[in-house]
């Protein structure tokens, strides 16, 4: 989790600089400008050192101690023979054929490596070419990937900004019924799960009822003039709700301690498909045991269900385990 968080401030960083090339940004301006707390000042500047080791001066620093500021360099990149030069272009090849699988953040790649492309010299730019059309062909995609929708990005970009504008948003939605709703919303936040992109909205009289719609499930959406002021209880009910999984979950469950074992052999399996951040691993002498605080819901269940042949065995709550053993009959029932 450390590593995504760095990843998504290094990349917000990074597009801070490109958006505005001729500006100096103090340490200071660039925790304003991605809205980060103070407090994380000594990670932005350890972050900024690592965009400075990027070739090609694509992040440089002007001034010395509490004088320092740092700009992009892009613009004198056309002066400059990158070091490793197609080891470096090809993760930005490799990104390109990958893009348009993840709305939202495909537009964003796209700006990024065309912006550099179109700086680099015109002999770098043909090694570009040819890279492409050479990784192109060996890049797998294996079993299915979501329809992507053309419009997700403009549609991210709508409430994102309604979302720091305080305004509500007009949405045509299409339920998992196939039924097709028209009405307004007020967006709280939004959230990645499994593939999938969540607006977190909130119902306009009660604070504490917070729901999720999908994004790919949103015909259209559209800003409006209607403000709304965000009651600081919704804000503590969608983090809590994040926290313990139950954002997803449409029944009002509590938190459990979920205690699980698995055989000694089985860790690397369960480390690899981790569910929760709650999860602990302790070491016995014959099963690993594993403890979390979650909500039981339909994902959990799931995932129990993935972790069947690696020998899971649910030991609390016993309604979750009445649950699997009602499911289990269910699949016997109709495959023995």
């Amino acid at each position: 989790m450390a590593d995504i968080q760095k990843n998504e401030r290094i990349i917000q960083l990074l597009v801070e600089l490109l958006k505005r090339p001729k500006k100096a940004f103090t340490i200071t301006e660039l925790l304003q400008a991605i809205d980060l707390p103070k407090t994380q000042r000594r990670n932005v500047q350890r972050d900024m050192v690592s965009l400075m080791t990027l070739p090609g001066n694509l992040v440089v620093c002007d001034g010395h101690g509490t004088r320092k500021t740092y700009r992009t360099g892009l613009n004198v990149l056309d002066k400059l023979s990158l070091p490793n030069f197609e080891d470096v272009m090809f993760q930005f090849v490799f990104l390109q054929n990958i893009a348009n699988i993840y709305p939202g953040t495909a537009d964003l790649i796209e700006e990024l490596v065309d912006k550099i492309q179109s700086n680099l010299p015109r002999l770098e730019q043909d090694k570009l070419k040819d890279a492409y059309k050479d990784i192109h062909s060996r890049v797998f995609f294996v079993g299915g990937y979501r329809k992507i929708d053309d419009e997700a990005g403009e549609k991210l970009h709508t409430i994102l900004l309604a979302l720091r504008n305080r305004h509500e948003l007009s949405t045509l939605y299409k339920t998992s019924g196939g039924e097709t709703k028209k009405g307004n919303r007020i967006p709280v936040g939004i959230a990645m799960f499994q593939g999938e992109i969540y607006i977190a909205c909130v119902r306009r009289n009660d604070p504490r009822a917070v729901y999720t719609i999908k994004l790919n499930r949103i015909i259209s959406v559209e800003p409006t003039k209607v403000p709304f002021v965000e009651n600081p209880e919704t804000r503590i009910v969608l983090e809590s709700m994040v926290k313990d999984f139950s954002l997803f979950n449409k029944q009002d469950n509590c938190v459990e301690k979920i205690h699980l074992t698995f055989p000694l052999g089985k860790r690397d399996f369960v480390e690899d498909n981790p569910f929760h951040s709650s999860m602990r691993i302790r070491e016995g002498k014959k099963f690993l045991h594993v403890t979390m605080h979650v909500n039981v819901t339909l994902q959990l269940k799931q995932w129990l269900l993935f972790h069947t042949e690696n020998g899971v065995t649910v030991i609390k709550p016993e309604h979750l385990r009445k649950e699997l053993l009602k499911i289990g009959l269910e699949i016997a029932e109709k495959y023995g």
